[in-house]
This record gives C-alpha cells, sequence and structure tokens, in this order.
C-alpha cells in the first residue's frame, strides 16, 4: 500500500509530506499508481528544492520513501504562497488518484 502522510506546522499550515510504500495491484515497474505518484511527488519536490534553496528545506528520498517539509517558518510571502501552491498540486493529485475505483485501496492518506 502507498502511504501519503501529509506534515503541518504546529500552527497548522501545511508544510510538507512524506510519501512510502507500493501499490500492490501490479509488480514493481509496472505499476501505474505508483508511478503516477512518484512522478508528483517528485515533481513537487523538485519544485520545493528550487523555491527553497537552504538548509530550511528537509528532502530525504531512499528506496520506497520521499520526505519533503520546511524544517524553519518560511516570512517571505512568495515563498509561503508558492510552496502552499506546490502542496496543494500535490493533494489535488493524489485525491484525484484515490477517487479512482481501482486505485481507491491501495492508497493510505494521513492529513494531520
Amino acid at each position: 500500500m502507498l502511504k501519503v502522510r501529509l506534515h503541518h506546522s504546529e500552527k497548522g499550515i501545511l508544510k510538507g509530506f512524506k510519501i512510502s510504500g507500493h501499490a500492490v495491484s501490479a509488480a514493481k515497474g509496472e505499476n501505474i499508481l505508483c508511478a503516477s505518484v512518484t512522478l508528483l511527488a517528485f515533481a513537487c519536490a523538485e519544485k520545493m528544492k528550487k523555491i527553497i534553496a537552504d538548509d530550511r528545506l528537509h528532502f530525504l528520498a531512499s528506496k520506497g520513501s520521499l520526505e519533503v517539509y520546511v524544517r524553519k517558518p518560511l516570512v517571505r510571502q512568495n515563498e509561503l504562497e508558492l510552496v502552499d501552491t506546490v502542496l496543494d498540486v500535490l493533494v489535488a493529485g493524489v485525491k484525484l488518484l484515490m477517487k479512482n475505483e481501482d486505485f481507491s485501496n491501495e492508497i493510505e492518506y494521513t492529513d494531520n
């Protein structure tokens, strides 16, 4: 099962995500759901790295897992807005995939 967990600040602001696991509906390398989520997650992560090009961004990619989140509060309005937009795209993409009846039981989504 794919696990998607959103990270929030103490004030409830979405600040990042962790995606791990594998959808079991097809073998590794043949699973369209895993490919879709992986592409979406890495595209969002790369955009966040361009927005926050310093130690305020935590980025950890390992086999079967990607975790990206803002370590320290962002103070520049343009960074806040851009990161918020990127994370909104990730959330919208995952939710869209979850609406597909073939994938609805393949993703564990946690937003806390």
